[in-house]
Formats: structure tokens, sequence, C-alpha cells
């Protein structure tokens, strides 16, 4: 795989790939003409997204558009932006998926010209502000209530925007995700697998409630895999009386005879950072383990975007605001934070685990870089950075997160095992809303649209076991299997 700016496009190069994928984020970036004579030429697949799609075609009525519409059966030179509608939703496969507002109103509405040449993939829906079905304004060039969304025409896949923007687990980024498919992966086998993950486990973890998730899902023959925090502390002894607590796996032997029982039952560990937590200070909640973020600065504040007022403590009314790199942030310094997380295993008796999470899915390029170093895969969702794919320096200020329904390998070269549906949160916080087992079920339910899709959720053991009993038979009932994370296919 190759991740390239267009303007560095070389002629012929789309040949040498199994597909190209065109994202148009800039309106009327210019294009070199050997990329778009290309594309036109090329048998390969052709996934285009978003802007620009009307310099293949040239201007309305020119040889160039006639011959694009008698070989695509469409005009993007006659397509618009339908800047009056809003789409909330989008349909794929017999799923409606969200579409977050903030997202705006630009999502080109394409001009089909002879509908026996293009199929409609899924469509955008026209709503009033209640959410009932309205008429698509006459910008969309339709009469219904909806409009395409994505369209394939012999070799060209065309999606009316980019669907990454204000991702969810309930978003429109899934169809994306399995548009995917017939370009990259045309003979895969359809198939559908979960996998499920408990939180948070450290030396200050109940072994007895351990136990009792373990017992369960081994009942039910479920494979699991634990997240562990290989060294607890509470520096300010926030909740111990103001006393420090710090302490190892090895300082918890019941703990870690509670994991071997897990490893003997279907269980497998992933390492959750060395302390989950940085120094004596909040980040942003409380310097405890499990509680804080390891390798990105976080504190709350009381509004979501600049100018910020701080809080310490942090209130639940708070935005949590991630800032960048923490002081001294380096790849040597990532490295060694997880070497000696796997000594603490090995100390414990306790084989180091192959595969990482890292806390609260937040880190700097060079702490990837140093996590790497040592453990090649990662469990997770992962933020970048502006900068890493254009070689720029790379820019803090703007990040974005991203995250799949299936394995995918990053920009680091790291295969990612995926956890796209979220965790059961009963209660709100921080401007996050709560999310229930059945909002968890209702996220697989939608996956399903994923020709080869993975409902990935985790849980952490101090919420009742019912409600993971509720999840897991609900996802089941779904027709997904339940494998062990490292089972994926890649």
């Amino acid at each position: 795989m190759t991740a390239e700016p267009v303007v560095d496009y070389v002629s012929g190069q789309v040949n040498s790939f199994t597909a190209v994928i065109y994202l148009g984020s800039t309106y009327n970036e210019p294009i070199p003409l050997a990329f778009l004579n290309d594309v036109l030429t090329t048998n390969h697949p052709v996934i285009w997204a978003g802007d620009n799609i009307w310099q293949l075609s040239g201007t309305e009525g020119s040889a160039a558009d006639t011959a694009f519409k008698a070989a695509y059966g469409w005009d993007p030179s006659n397509s618009f932006f339908d800047s009056v509608d809003n789409p909330v939703t989008v349909s794929y496969k017999g799923q409606t998926f969200s579409r977050n507002p903030a997202s705006g109103p630009d999502v080109l509405a394409p001009d089909i010209t002879t509908s026996s040449l293009v199929t409609v993939l899924g469509s955008a829906n026209c709503t009033n502000s209640s959410g009932a079905a309205v008429n698509c304004a006459p910008i969309a060039q339709t009469t219904g209530t909806s409009f395409p969304w994505a369209i394939r025409s012999a070799n060209i896949t065309y999606v009316g925007e980019i669907p990454f923007s204000y991702m969810s687990e309930t978003d429109r980024y899934v169809a994306y995700s399995d548009l995917l498919f017939p370009a990259l992966a045309p003979t895969a086998n359809p198939s559908h697998l979960a996998i499920v993950r408990l939180e948070d486990v450290n030396p200050a973890t109940s072994p007895a409630t351990l136990n009792s998730f373990t017992n369960w899902l081994s009942s039910q023959g479920v494979p699991f895999s634990i997240n562990v925090i290989p060294q607890y502390t509470d520096p300010n002894g926030a909740f111990n009386n103001g006393t420090p607590v710090s302490e190892s796996l090895a300082q918890a032997p019941s703990l870690v005879s509670a994991l071997k029982n897990a490893l003997a039952h279907g269980g497998s560990l992933n390492q959750e950072g060395y302390t989950h937590q940085y120094s004596n200070v909040a980040n942003p909640y409380d310097a405890v383990s499990g509680d804080d973020a390891e390798f990105f600065r976080a504190q709350c504040a009381t509004t979501q975007n600049p100018p910020y007022t701080f809080d310490n403590p942090c209130q639940n009314t708070d935005w949590v605001i991630w800032q960048g790199p923490l002081p001294g942030d380096s790849q040597s310094v990532a490295t060694s934070r997880v070497q000696t997380g796997q000594a603490l295993f090995t100390a414990a008796g306790l084989t180091p685990p192959t595969v990482w999470v890292t806390p609260h899915y937040f880190a700097s390029v060079a702490d990837y870089q140093g996590i790497d170093s040592v453990i090649k895969t990662r469990y997770e969702r992962e933020i970048f950075v502006s900068g890493q794919l254009t070689g720029q320096p790379l820019d803090y200020s703007r990040i974005f997160g991203q995250f799949f329904p299936y394995q995918v390998y990053d920009v680091y070269g790291a295969p990612v095992i995926p956890e796209n549906l979220g965790d059961y949160e009963p209660t709100a916080a921080n401007n996050n809303p709560p999310r229930t087992a059945a909002d968890i079920v209702n996220n697989a339910k939608l996956n399903l649209a994923v020709t080869q899709g993975t409902a990935s959720f985790f849980f952490n053991p101090e919420d009742p076991l019912s409600q993971l009993q509720a999840i897991v038979s609900g996802i089941k009932a779904l027709g997904y299997t339940f494998v062990s994370p490292t089972s994926l296919p890649s």
C-alpha cells in the first residue's frame, strides 16, 4: 500500500496496484493529467470520494463529457453538491447509518443519465427537522426522498463525500468500509466475527470478580482477552485517604492466579500501558492507574473550544481536551515504559503479552514508534497527526482518530486489531452520552453490512456481569461467532 498526495502521481502508477483510492478533500485541487488519464483507461478498480470528480469529465457538453457519460452513465459536470439538504442518515445494504449534521450539507448528488450503466450502492436520505422523510431539494436532481450517496459504474466507485468526519460507531463510515471489498478483496467470503475484551485489569482488581467473568465466558465457549495494567499506582492517595499506593503484578498473587485461570479457560492477555497514568498530576482526572492517560497530555476544560478554562479537579460536565505529547516525550521513553511493563509480567510468572493497547488510545508519533519496537500488534483505535502522510512537520493541533470494522495495517505498518463498537457506559461522562448494552448490540447489527466484518467491544469487570451477558448473547443472536482477537483475517 502506498499513500501519497495526488500531485506526486507518476504516469502508469495505478497499474502497479490492486486498486486506487482518491480522497478529494480540497475543492478544485489541481489533479495531474496523468492521473486523470490513467483513471479513465485502467481496468483496475478506482474508488473516488468527495471533490473533483468533475475533472474526469471536463466541462459540460465537451467531447470528454460526452465520452464519460457514454462509458459511465452519469455526468459529473452536471452534478451538484446538495447544499440545501443535510442528510442525517445513509441507507446501505438494508441498514440505516447515521451521519452527523456537523459533517455539513455538501454531498454531491450524481446526475445519472443512463441508469442501466449505474448501480446505486447507497442513498443519502432527506428529512425534516423532526426526522420525517421529505422530498429532496431540486439541486439533488431527484423526485424522491433520497439521492445516490454511492454509485458504481464500470470500474469506478464514487462516494459523494469523504465519510470520515465526525465518525461514530453507527456512522456511514461502516458502509464505506464495505465498499472497499469489491475493489480490494472481491473474492472475500462473507463472515461475521466478534471479539470481546475485559478492560483495566490491574493489581488492585478483585480476583473473585475476574474469575466470575472468566467462568461465564468460558461456559459460553467465548474466547476473550484481558487488558492488563502491570503496575497500579495512586501517587497522591486519591483512593487511599491521601496515602500513596504502588503495586505490581508480582505483589498481587491472587490476581495473577485469576489471570492464569483466564489463560486456561479461553483468555489471552494484552498489555495496557505500563501504569496507565502519568506522574503525580491529573491527566486529566486523578493521576490514578486506569483513569488517566499515559502517553498524551489531557486536561478538563469548561468549554469545548479555546480559549479554555481548565478545571482541577475535573468535573463531569467538563470537556476533555487532548493537547499533544507530554513533557519529555520521546521514542526511547515510550520504549522503556513498554519494556518495564513487559518485565513486570515476567516477574509475576506470566508470559509478556504480544498485543498492546494504548491507554485511552492517545499517543504521539514517537510513542508509537517506541511501542512498535517492542510489541508489533495493537488492539485499539488510533489517532493520527497532520503531516504524517505528507512529510510536513507534525501538527498536534490537528489530530484525528480512526477505527475500522476489521483488522488493518496503520501508517506505521503495524497490524491493528479493531475496536469498533465501543464499551458499556451506563452514565454520561464529560459530554459523552451513555452507551447501553442494547446500543452495543445495535452497533453490531449495523456492522452486518460489512462483508468480512468484526464486531469488537470492551467491558470493564467493575460493571455488572449481567450487562456483559446481555451484550454477548445479543451479538451471538445476530449470527456472529466469537473468536480470539489474534485469529482475525489480516
